[in-house]
């Protein structure tokens, strides 16, 4: 089984923010395989994960998609419980979650690394002890974006939603990291490296 998780915060006053693309792509990863012909549930919240669960198979392979109710920086509760009531390995936790090193346009998946600053998969390292798990990272920063340097900036900055001119641009991506997930289900994490990392 792969554990696919989306970070974000819940909750409507953070819908759309830019910390919240995990989450946004989850919704469209479930609805794209739907779409397709794959079995999937509808997400179901339940209490002990503390994380919306949808299960679900992609050519044979079973698939569990979460997106954590805990905060951000309390992601590892939720992909930790998750991992261990499933008997999921480390290697088959994909997590897809925002950076700011990464200009808006751009997606990378990348095997194994560190957190990048980032709180949320800080909190899955911290929880699983260990880093040997898959990012899929969305690029959240816009060169029309005011420079954002000190710690309070950037906290600031994530939990800002997209702008207007932003909506074609981070469309394509959540659509790019649907069918990057799809690939790397279907035919390997490196088929999708090969053809999504730029």
């Amino acid at each position: 089984m792969i554990l696919i998780a989306g970070l974000g915060n819940p909750g409507t006053k953070y819908a759309k923010t830019r910390h919240n693309i995990g989450f946004m792509v989850l919704d469209k990863l479930n609805s794209e395989l739907k779409k397709r012909g794959h079995h999937i549930n509808p997400f179901k919240k339940i209490k002990t994960h503390e994380a919306l669960v949808a299960s679900g198979d992609v050519d044979g392979q079973d698939i569990l998609l979460a997106k954590p109710t805990t905060f951000m920086n309390a992601s590892g509760i939720a992909i930790n419980r998750l991992s261990r009531n499933h008997n999921i390995p480390t290697e088959n936790i994909w997590i897809i979650c925002d950076d700011m090193d990464i200009p808006l346009g751009s997606i990378k998946i990348k095997p194994k690394g560190g957190s990048g600053g980032h709180n949320g998969l800080k909190s899955i390292a911290q929880g699983l002890k260990s880093n040997n798990f898959t990012r899929f990272r969305i690029g959240i920063w816009s060169n029309e974006s005011e420079e954002v340097t000190s710690k309070e900036a950037r906290a600031e900055f994530v939990l800002q939603k997209f702008h207007k001119n932003e909506h074609e641009i981070i469309n394509k991506q959540i659509n790019d990291m649907t069918d990057a997930i799809e690939l790397a289900l279907k035919d390997g994490l490196a088929k999708a490296m090969n053809k999504y990392n730029k």
